[in-house]
């Protein structure tokens, strides 16, 4: 998670609910409470469970169930550039 900082900016976060030193739904609080985070975001996980799915709403995240497709992630990243704010608007948040 270090490498979400407050100075980045991101449009899309596409991150695995299981990871080795933590996992996604943390990634995706981090994100929130510290990086300018705006955009779309993706819970990947092999497992379906009530609390997971639970989770991705919480943050208003997609739920992608492994094994997915490429035309899944494309999927994703359309969603993410289409929200994406501006370039203008990166700059009058500085």
């Amino acid at each position: 998670m270090a490498a979400l900082t407050s100075s980045c900016a991101y449009v899309g976060i596409l991150v695995d609910v299981r990871l080795p030193d933590g996992n996604g739904v943390e990634v995706l609080a981090h994100a929130r409470r510290r990086a300018r985070y705006t955009g779309y975001a993706a819970l990947v996980s092999g497992d379906v469970t009530k609390e997971l799915v639970a989770e991705a709403f919480r943050f208003n995240a997609q739920y992608l169930v492994k094994p997915f497709s490429l035309d899944e992630v494309y999927e994703f990243a359309l969603r993410a550039r289409s929200r994406a704010p501006t370039a203008q608007s990166y700059s009058k948040t500085e």
